[in-house]
């Protein structure tokens, strides 16, 4: 009987539910965030969200 029942892949828990005009889905690990793409570099870096860049130069 468990052959009948099929399974409806679920979206990841980073996965973007849609796409607003203007931004771009940036994902990182299970993370994910909506970015204009003029403030991508500014923002984000390879591992994310630059926080520990910010946290150093005060």
């Amino acid at each position: 009987m468990r052959w009948l029942i099929r399974k409806i892949p679920r979206p990841g828990l980073s996965d973007p539910l849609f796409e607003p005009p203007g931004w771009d889905w940036a994902r990182t690990g299970e993370v994910g965030w909506w970015v204009r793409s003029d403030w991508h570099r500014a923002l984000l870096g390879p591992d994310g969200l630059r926080l520990d860049e910010w946290r150093s130069s005060g």
